[in-house]
């Protein structure tokens, strides 16, 4: 009787144990439940109040959602997956600010001024972005004859001058004085563009090519089948062209443009 009673003593002990350690375990498992879905929901809502700012802006703007993510070079259904809590890339965030003309920091964040604050003087130059972010850094210029005579990045430095400031963190970014008319009104002679070799080349976006038979150009880049793209200038005078890309020694996105003081 007394063998009998400490058995049952014994399986009542090791069933206790593991009720407790199953309750730990679903107690464990609720807990990490419980943050996942209150991060997810965090995220919807982070990704719901950009997509609002978004629209918002684009209703201020007098701008199409669906133009303005064509011209952005980004899918539009990308867009809308936002609503769900689809978190945007920072860069997309970025070229739908320079397109709409707002702040970025205010797109992503809601944090500032929704417009850019156009025109602020900088030294020589002056910057056609958001000037109430803080400055990446500074990246040297070269001019456009001297970027027409380069067939690739590594000859650039020999002709950098003088050094501007800028948003764009790309290690080997730069700044190149525009010429000619073919990209007005979106880029005005004199004015410098900030092109990062490192940035991935979109439907849609402005480049910078060097062209193996000719110099440089600053063109809106699409991408065609066959290893082949189209260049197309803002200003309608000039004709859009196809090219295959084996006839580039380079094509570099443009990141962002700064107007410079005509002195």
């Amino acid at each position: 009787m007394a063998a009998d009673t400490g058995e049952f003593s014994v399986s009542a002990s090791f069933a206790f144990v593991r009720l407790f350690m199953l309750w730990h375990l679903l107690l464990r498992w609720y807990s990490r439940f419980k943050r996942e879905r209150e991060f997810a929901q965090m995220n919807i809502s982070v990704s719901e109040e950009i997509f609002s700012r978004l629209q918002s802006a684009c209703e201020q703007k007098s701008k199409a959602l669906p133009d303005l993510a064509a011209e952005a070079g980004i899918a539009l259904s990308s867009i809308y997956r936002w609503r769900s809590g689809s978190k945007p890339r920072r860069k997309n965030i970025d070229e739908l600010a320079s397109r709409l003309g707002i702040n970025a920091n205010w797109l992503e964040t809601g944090e500032g001024q929704m417009n850019s604050i156009k025109r602020e003087s900088f030294s020589n130059a002056r910057i056609l972005g958001p000037v109430d972010e803080i400055f990446a850094g500074t990246v040297p210029v070269v001019s456009w004859a001297h970027a027409g005579s380069a067939t690739s990045y590594e000859e650039l430095p020999a002709h950098w001058q003088e050094r501007i400031p800028t948003l764009c963190r790309g290690k080997r970014a730069f700044g190149l004085i525009v010429e000619g008319d073919s990209m007005e009104p979106k880029c005005e002679p004199n004015d410098v563009v900030i092109v990062d070799p490192d940035e991935e080349l979109r439907n849609g976006c402005l480049v910078v090519a060097k062209l193996k038979n000719d110099g440089v150009v600053l063109r809106r880049f699409t991408r065609l089948e066959s290893e082949r793209i189209k260049l197309i200038p803002y200003n309608q005078i000039y004709p859009s062209v196809e090219y295959s890309l084996k006839e580039f020694h380079w094509i570099y996105p443009v990141h962002s443009s700064f107007r410079r003081e005509l002195l």
